[in-house]
């Protein structure tokens, strides 16, 4: 993700996970919504192997929402769509294709969960997909194994009232001018407000732990702060089943974390069980000074595995259904 830095600069907490290092048997299955009593089903799969849009995480792969985008009247191009981003990041493979000048464009520090790198910003003159049009778009140019098999990131620029709507299980993507109508009684609602520019942070408990949990379409896995880690660790909830993980981020810079079972969340009315956290003292939580506080960084590991996702920015409200 890639959200603009207190005191300037982007921060980019998209991040690749590797198990490095075997400290103690923990075996784990994928994680499960646990939908209310009338969340329903959806029919028609699309065949898993063929899935482009809303790819669906799998126990040997994590999904991700791509959107076709068109820029400068070319294309299309496929971004991978990141709510926790405020704004939209191109690859310079883009950048040559669309015959931008890189080497004389200015600059500005990118911030990613392990470290930083300066990086240039080009203006995008067009950028549409769906119902959104952004003119003058400025886009920092990235590289590196994050932002492999896309063509960029479409962030959050210009979607105050739009919706963004997965099916994972249909394998659709929409972005839409939002209608302000109540979700359907089939999905599940959960309301969230929003921080640091269009940042989605809803609130969440782990067992009597209130947590504040943000919703990274962007990210692969989910993380959580040490501040979540030693309130479970004091409530004696704790998995002694531990892994060590190196988190590689967009910077390609390295932290690790421990990676342990967490107790089951909840998210309004919805639960999610089976959830495999990567624990550690991440830059990024306390760019969003939420560094003393139980905090989660809810990745595609979990959103994934739900058959159908809504964020609704005008009602400022996640729409979920089970797969």
């Amino acid at each position: 993700m890639y959200n603009k830095q207190l005191g300037g600069g982007w921060v980019a907490a998209a991040v690749l996970v590797c198990v490095t290092c075997y400290l103690s048997s923990c075996a784990t299955t994928a994680p499960t919504y646990i939908a209310p009593a009338q969340a329903t089903a959806l029919s028609s799969p699309a065949p898993v192997d063929t899935a482009r849009y809303a790819i669906p995480s799998r126990p040997n792969r994590i999904g991700r929402i791509v959107a076709p985008v068109r820029i400068n009247g070319q294309g299309p191009y496929y971004f991978m769509v990141d709510t926790g981003a405020n704004r939209t990041v191109i690859t310079a493979n883009l950048a040559e294709q669309l015959g931008l000048d890189v080497e004389h464009a200015p600059t500005a520090t990118v911030q990613g969960v392990a470290g930083s790198i300066v990086a240039p910003v080009v203006t995008l003159n067009l950028l549409q997909t769906g119902e959104l049009t952004i003119h003058d778009l400025r886009a920092p140019v990235l590289t590196g194994p994050v932002l492999a098999q896309v063509d960029g990131i479409l962030g959050m620029d210009g979607l105050a009232n739009k919706k963004i709507t997965a099916d994972f299980i249909k394998d659709r993507i929409r972005i839409s001018d939002s209608r302000g109508e109540p979700a359907e009684l089939r999905f599940t609602v959960i309301h969230f407000e929003l921080i640091s520019q269009r940042l989605i942070m809803a609130d969440a408990r782990i067992g009597h732990i209130p947590v504040k949990a943000i919703i990274d379409t962007g990210g692969t896995h989910t993380l959580g702060n040490l501040a979540l880690l030693n309130a479970i660790a004091a409530q004696g909830k704790g998995d002694p089943r531990v892994l060590e993980s190196a988190v590689f981020d967009v910077t390609e810079n390295l932290q690790y974390g421990r990676l342990m079972l967490a107790p089951r969340i909840r998210l309004g009315n919805a639960a999610i069980a089976n959830i495999a956290v990567i624990f550690g003292d991440f830059r990024v939580f306390h760019i969003w000074r939420l560094d003393e506080k139980p905090a989660l960084l809810i990745g595609m590991d979990v959103l994934g595995v739900l058959g159908e996702l809504s964020i609704d920015y005008k009602r400022k409200e996640l729409h979920v259904r089970a797969r």
